[in-house]
């Protein structure tokens, strides 16, 4: 049984709006990503509604990796769409700088805007350093 109740308001490219009724088990909040429909949503904002439920906007997810270099620099991926599968905090990868491969740690999620304003999912990662410490410890 649902515990909570929401009217869900889908919002497409060019502003073609869609409702309807979702309900969950665990309260919803601007940020998350909702199944629905065969898509994934990203709420953008949890309005109150002069109705019984709270009104989700939700956006047709897309997230960005944005690499969070050591002196606080932050260099910003492409938009892709979101794949249930896809990054998420934990998630480890290599890139390659100057024939160097670099591995990284998606460590924090946050809600964010792309150039027209519509809501993305930015998984911030940073350099993981593990493989190294591992490597001079072996090597000592």
């Amino acid at each position: 049984m649902a515990a909570y109740r929401y009217e869900l308001v889908t919002v497409l490219h060019g502003g073609h709006e869609e409702r309807r009724e979702l309900d969950t088990e665990a309260p919803l909040n601007a940020g998350d990503v909702v199944p629905f429909g065969g898509s994934h949503w990203i709420v953008d904002r949890v309005e109150s509604s002069t109705g019984a439920r709270p009104r989700l906007i939700a956006y047709l997810a897309r997230y960005r990796l944005v690499l969070r270099h050591l002196e606080g620099e932050e260099e910003v991926g492409d938009l892709r769409d979101y794949r249930e599968d896809g990054p998420n905090v934990g998630y480890a990868f290599e890139t390659s700088a100057e024939g160097e491969k670099l591995s990284w740690l998606v460590v924090e999620q946050r809600l964010a805007r792309d150039e027209g304003g519509e809501p993305v999912l930015e998984l911030v990662a940073e350099r993981d350093y593990t493989e190294e410490e591992e490597e001079e410890e072996v090597l000592q």
